[in-house]
């Protein structure tokens, strides 16, 4: 929503522990023709939070 505080609309959508397991969600999630315009999908190591203050996303980018 314009003028939320950044972080407030990200869910955990799934998560995966081997790269079989990646491929199987991989064929599930929604297609990004599917996707409301605005949503992004990020993908983060357990315990990493999506943003420049984590110290894992410090120097980090976003593939686009």
């Amino acid at each position: 929503k314009p003028g939320a505080a950044w972080g407030t609309s990200l869910k955990k959508g799934y998560t995966f522990d081997t790269v079989e397991e990646f491929w199987c969600l991989y064929d599930q999630i929604f297609r990004p023709s599917k996707v409301v315009g605005s949503a992004d999908f990020h993908l983060f190591k357990a315990g990493v939070e999506p943003k420049w203050e984590d110290p894992e996303c410090a120097n980090g980018g976003k593939w686009t």
